[in-house]
């Protein structure tokens, strides 16, 4: 992995931010609301129509995810992808 070079300014931010993510362990800010959704009900939530991934090209992923007979994917997780795009 090659060295990575900072500008100044940044490392001086984290810096102003360290004592906040030291405290917590986190890094992250708090989730809103009760529970986070997991990743199976956000991918069922999200839209599949082809005008809303076609830059993406997330029709040939899916494709090649129902058809791979090698793949190994849960069943609940199988059974979230579109059998038509």
């Amino acid at each position: 992995m090659p060295l990575r070079s900072y500008p100044v300014a940044f490392g001086l931010r984290i810096l102003r931010y360290l004592p906040q993510l030291r405290a917590s362990s986190m890094g992250w800010p708090p989730v809103l609301g009760d529970s986070e959704p997991d990743g199976l009900s956000l991918f069922k939530q999200m839209p599949m129509d082809s005008d809303s991934w076609s830059e993406a090209l997330l029709g040939d992923a899916i494709a090649y995810i129902r058809g791979s007979i090698h793949l190994r994917l849960p069943q609940h997780w199988k059974s979230a992808f579109p059998t038509e795009i």
